[in-house]
């Protein structure tokens, strides 16, 4: 809302999954198209990278060293996920800093033919070449099923 071409995109899109029950007459939406707009699902994803921030806690299973440090086995071990979350080398790309908001973050452009051969970019919500870097709902047998 603090970007009024982005609240105005946005809501451009989200107009586009009402429709009216013939039953009733009533306007609702398509909860599946709505779920389906990619900046929509972008802004969700960006949101929860800049905003989700909890520790993933495990135990160590057998004694074992890890970049230098004897970690030993029973020991608790805990990495913030906000390092992931923000790590400047996998999200920083011009323009974007990895700790600024950017609606677009989540969204690849793939070429599609229409009937009529005519070739357009269209945007698609992607998470494909974040996975160890974006984990908003945990990870492993602890993951939240949303």
């Amino acid at each position: 809302m603090q970007d009024p071409a982005l609240f105005a995109a946005l809501r451009e899109q989200v107009e586009t999954v009402f429709e009216i029950d013939p039953s009733t007459g009533q306007r609702k939406f398509d909860y599946k198209r709505l779920a389906s707009i990619p900046l929509l699902a972008s802004i969700y994803a960006e949101i929860m990278r800049i905003h989700v921030s909890y520790n993933v806690t495990r135990n160590v299973v057998e004694d074992m060293t890890f970049d230098g440090i004897k970690l030993k086995k029973g020991a608790l071990v805990q990495s913030p996920g906000v390092l992931s979350h923000l790590d400047d080398q996998h999200w920083s790309v011009p323009g974007h800093p990895a700790d600024k908001f950017w609606a677009e973050r989540f969204i690849v452009y793939e070429e599609e033919k229409d009937n009529a051969g005519r070739v357009t970019r269209v945007p698609k919500f992607s998470t494909a070449g974040h996975t160890g870097y974006w984990f908003p709902y945990g990870m492993s047998f602890s993951i939240c099923l949303e």
